[in-house]
């Protein structure tokens, strides 16, 4: 889910742990693992964690939020793309594809 955070106005992902945490070692675990994604920094290929907290026996996490949707949507695109391509690779859309990705080329035209 997203929300907007009322102090600076920007929206974040927020997630929770799918289950209630049982014990103390598995909330460690947790926030040990989201510390871990903090001390990475900045990196523009790296979703950016920043905090975390337990309500309700659950880990809260709140995340920058990716506005190009989810990773799952993304491959699902490329791979519709992809078979268009593979589909009529010789057409201008195909064409424009192929010069686009480059190294999808050889695959498709057989080179």
């Amino acid at each position: 889910m997203q929300a907007k955070k009322k102090d600076d106005g920007k929206f974040y992902a927020i997630k929770r742990s799918k289950n209630a945490l049982k014990s103390k070692g598995e909330r460690t675990s947790l926030l040990k693992e989201f510390k871990a994604a903090m001390a990475i920094g900045d990196n523009a290929n790296i979703v950016k964690y920043h905090t975390a907290w337990q309500e309700n026996g659950c880990l809260w996490m709140q995340m920058e939020l990716c506005d190009r949707g989810s990773l799952k949507r993304i491959l699902r695109k490329i791979s519709e793309k992809r078979q268009e391509v593979l589909q009529d690779p010789h057409s201008a859309k195909s064409r424009h594809r192929i010069e686009k990705w480059g190294a999808f080329a050889p695959d498709v035209l057989g080179g």
